[in-house]
């Protein structure tokens, strides 16, 4: 078997079979499927029994829930591919994208990491290609180099299911997602790229992420958000270890100082009131890991980022309503990759 699918279920009757029938489409015999079963509590269970029966290449694996993470785990372990790659069951596979997959990992055996293109689909109906590969320079680099290359350039996608990756590399290196936290694809693809001898590049789209809009305002979603802190703080104990170097140039200082931003622009735009979002950043302080690059932005930054850091200082108010208008502008009158609303 040349390559292991991993699809970790919870409790996603409505996508389910869209999901899978997209990746039986493919119809390849080197691919196997195995979707994990993390404890669904809803019909989920019986659609991947119904499909089991009657799919060859298709195994069932069932376990207590232990969340995204440990259902992706899982699946690695499990693998009986040479080669493992993710799908999220609320998304797709892009049509006739494994025929084009294999015979590039044929010929790339040398690689640890394969990463290939996305596309987004908004609620609006916008659609993004995703992943300018164009801009990352890969002749000849490290998986370090690689690795600052995309940052510098803005082209680190850090999701888990635009990868596919050796397991033997996962396991001798132990790189597996760290359970019990969100937003751990973070850590994950920032170890796999730096640790990386040999990486290459697929023009091709494979995944289609579906970016679902719940309709809810929550400060629940916004303490989630607020999660992703933790994610970078984490990224950058890592680099500490394997790529120390980049911590001190500016380019990853500023992506840094942008992904922080990117954080609380979230919070305020699922925080319904002003005094939630005051409250929620009032948890900012925590992640001194962090403190270094917003005094860094606050310092050496544009005029725009300059302002917003110091209005979650002392101006939280103007912080969460500017997110709130740009946020609405966004959606009202700009459509994404040429399809318009």
């Amino acid at each position: 078997m040349l390559l292991s699918l991993v699809i970790p279920v919870y409790n996603v009757e409505e996508y389910l079979e869209s999901c899978i029938d997209s990746v039986l489409s493919q119809n390849d015999k080197d691919l196997e499927i195995i979707c994990v079963n993390d404890g669904s509590t809803d019909s989920s269970r019986d659609i991947l029994r119904r499909y089991e029966k009657k799919v060859y290449n298709m195994r069932i694996i069932d376990q207590e829930n232990k969340g995204l993470s440990g259902a992706r785990n899982e699946g690695i372990l499990n693998a009986k591919g040479k080669w493992v790659m993710f799908l999220d069951s609320d998304d797709k596979l892009e049509d006739d994208f494994v025929k084009a997959l294999i015979p590039f990992l044929r010929s790339n055996n040398d690689c640890d990491l394969v990463e290939y293109e996305y596309k987004t689909i908004y609620p609006n109906g916008a659609i993004r290609r995703n992943c300018n590969f164009f801009k990352v320079k890969t002749l000849n680099m490290s998986g370090t180099e690689v690795f600052n290359n995309k940052i510098k350039t803005n082209t680190f996608y850090f999701s888990a299911w635009n990868k596919v990756l050796k397991k033997d590399f996962l396991i001798n290196n132990e790189i597996f997602f760290r359970e019990g936290v969100l937003y751990e694809d973070i850590e994950f693809s920032t170890k796999a790229i730096n640790i990386a001898e040999n990486i290459k590049f697929l023009n091709e789209v494979g995944t289609i992420y579906y970016k679902r809009n719940s309709g809810t305002i929550t400060t629940t979603k916004s303490k989630r958000n607020l999660e992703r802190m933790n994610s970078y703080a984490r990224m950058i104990d890592f680099l500490y270890d394997y790529n120390s170097n980049i911590l001190d140039k500016q380019f990853f200082k500023n992506y840094i100082v942008s992904r922080v931003l990117g954080v609380f622009y979230d919070i305020a735009n699922n925080c319904e009131n002003i005094n939630d979002f005051r409250e929620i950043i009032s948890y900012r302080n925590k992640f001194s890991t962090l403190e270094e690059y917003t005094d860094y932005g606050i310092k050496k930054g544009n005029i725009k980022t300059k302002l917003l850091l110091r209005s979650l200082e002392n101006r939280a108010n103007l912080f969460f309503y500017y997110s709130k208008i740009h946020n609405y502008l966004k959606l009202k009158y700009f459509s994404i990759g040429g399809v318009k609303k």
